[in-house]
């Protein structure tokens, strides 16, 4: 039961990675802005990026993305020990 979990967590994780580094390319690609599979990667990163833009933005630069990113792989590799743990 703890084996499917740790996968299921893992799995989560690269998901909202991958989302989140799909939010990052999107504009650089010039994306069409009402195609609803970005409108949809817009809706689902906007809760995880808004709380941080207050505190990374220099400029005309965003850096909330690469801090939620390094956030989730801080959260991925605890999560990870303590059901490793409980092996």
């Amino acid at each position: 039961m703890i084996w499917v979990l740790i996968h299921l967590m893992d799995i989560a994780f690269f998901a909202c990675f991958i989302i989140l580094f799909a939010r990052v390319v999107l504009p650089l690609v010039g994306a069409d802005p009402y195609n609803p599979i970005v409108q949809f990667i817009y809706r689902i990163t906007e809760p995880l990026l808004a709380p941080l833009r207050r505190w990374t933005i220099a400029g005309n630069l965003d850096f909330s993305p690469m801090a939620v990113m390094v956030i989730l792989m801080i959260a991925r590799e605890l999560i990870m020990r303590v059901l490793y743990a409980l092996l």
